[in-house]
C-alpha cells in the first residue's frame, strides 16, 4: 500500500486513473461493463470531506493498481465513510478486501475517538457478493438502498418540446446572490424530512454543491410560485462521459408538493438533454424515500439502472 497522491485538492491524474481502473474491474465483473466516470470518481476521492492523508492505493509487485481505500468525514452528519475497492478477478481478492475493510475500521476508530454518536459507513453495488460477505464478517450491516434511475432521450415519455410553465410559476437560471440564497433555502427545506438529512450553513452547503467536479451552476433552475421559491433542479456533467445528463439535486418544498412541479422540472431537463445530443438523463434516489420520489420518477419514464447499498458498522 502507498498513499494516494494529490496536487492540492485534486488527485493526480495517474492515481485517479489507477483507482478508476479498479472500479471498472469491479463493474466489468458484476455489471458486464465499465460504468463509473472520471468525474464521479473524482467526487468520491477528492471531495471536500475526504481525508486525503489517509487515502491509499494497493499495488501488485509490478506496480499495477489492484485496490484502493479512501475515507470521508461528514462533520454535520457525524459519520465516517470508509470506501474499499479491490479487483474481484484476483485470486486473493477476498484477502485484500478484508485487509482494506479492517484498515478502514482502524482509520474510523482514530477519527471517531472521543466523539459521541458518530457512525462508520460504507457503500457498494448491491451485486457485489464478496464485498457484502466481507463487510458483514467485520461487523457491518446493510441499512439503506439507493437507485440510479435513468430515462433515454428516445423514450416516448420525453415530450417533443419543453412543457410550458403554469400560471404564476416562473423559472430562473444563473447565479446571482439572491438566487443562491433562495436555492440554499429550498434545498434545506426540501430535504429536511429525508433520511440522513443534516442541516448545513449557507457557506458549507455551497462548498459541497460547487465542489462536485461536474457542477454546472449555469444550468441550475429555481422555480418560483407567485414569487416564492418553491423548487429547484441542479444539473451536473458527472455522467457526461457515458452520454447522460445528470440531476444532482431535485427538491420541492413541502408546501408546494403534489402540484406537478418536480415532473415539470424533470421533463424540461429531459428535453434539454435530448436537444443537447445526450443519450438520456440520470439521477440517484433513496429507494425508501418517504416523499414517494421513486414513484414520481417512474411516472415520467425513469427506470432503475443500478442499485447501491449503504452499510453501517454496528461495533463502533
Amino acid at each position: 500500500m502507498r498513499p494516494a497522491r494529490y496536487a492540492g485538492e485534486v488527485l493526480v491524474p495517474a492515481d485517479l486513473a489507477a483507482v478508476l481502473h479498479v472500479a471498472h474491474r469491479i463493474e466489468e465483473t458484476y455489471l458486464g461493463a465499465a460504468d463509473m466516470t472520471s468525474a464521479e470518481m473524482l467526487e468520491m476521492v477528492a471531495g471536500p470531506d475526504v481525508r486525503r492523508e489517509e487515502s491509499l492505493l494497493v499495488l501488485d509487485p509490478q506496480d499495477r493498481p489492484v485496490g484502493a481505500g479512501w475515507y470521508a468525514v461528514d462533520d454535520a452528519g457525524h459519520e465516517v465513510f470508509c470506501e474499499s475497492f479491490v479487483d474481484p478477478q484476483r485470486d486473493d481478492a477476498r484477502t485484500l478486501l478484508d485487509g482494506l475493510v479492517r484498515h478502514g475500521i482502524d482509520v474510523a476508530h482514530r477519527i471517531i475517538a472521543g466523539r459521541e454518536g458518530w457512525k462508520t459507513r460504507a457503500g457498494l453495488l448491491a451485486v457485489e457478493t464478496t464485498h457484502d460477505e466481507v463487510l458483514r464478517a467485520n461487523g457491518y450491516g446493510a441499512i439503506r438502498r439507493f437507485w440510479r434511475m435513468e430515462v433515454r432521450s428516445d423514450s416516448p415519455e420525453v415530450p417533443a418540446t419543453a412543457p410550458a410553465l403554469p400560471p404564476g410559476v416562473t423559472i430562473e437560471t444563473g447565479g446571482s446572490a439572491e438566487q443562491r440564497q433562495a436555492i440554499y433555502e429550498v434545498d434545506q427545506a426540501a430535504f429536511a424530512d429525508h433520511w440522513n438529512f443534516h442541516p448545513r450553513s449557507y457557506e458549507e452547503s455551497w462548498k459541497h454543491l460547487l465542489a462536485e467536479p461536474g457542477a454546472r451552476p449555469e444550468y441550475w433552475s429555481l422555480l418560483r410560485v407567485d414569487g416564492d421559491p418553491a423548487a429547484l433542479c441542479l444539473l451536473s456533467d458527472s455522467r457526461l462521459e457515458r452520454g447522460y445528463g445528470y440531476v444532482s439535486v431535485l427538491g420541492v418544498r413541502r408546501e408546494y408538493r403534489r402540484r406537478g412541479l418536480a415532473q415539470l422540472l424533470l421533463r424540461r431537463t429531459f428535453v434539454q438533454s435530448r436537444d443537447s445530443g445526450l443519450v438520456g438523463t440520470a439521477l440517484h434516489v433513496d429507494s425508501q424515500n418517504p416523499t414517494g420520489a421513486t414513484s414520481l420518477y417512474e411516472s415520467v419514464g425513469m427506470t432503475a439502472a443500478q442499485v447501491v447499498d449503504v452499510y453501517e458498522l454496528s461495533t463502533v
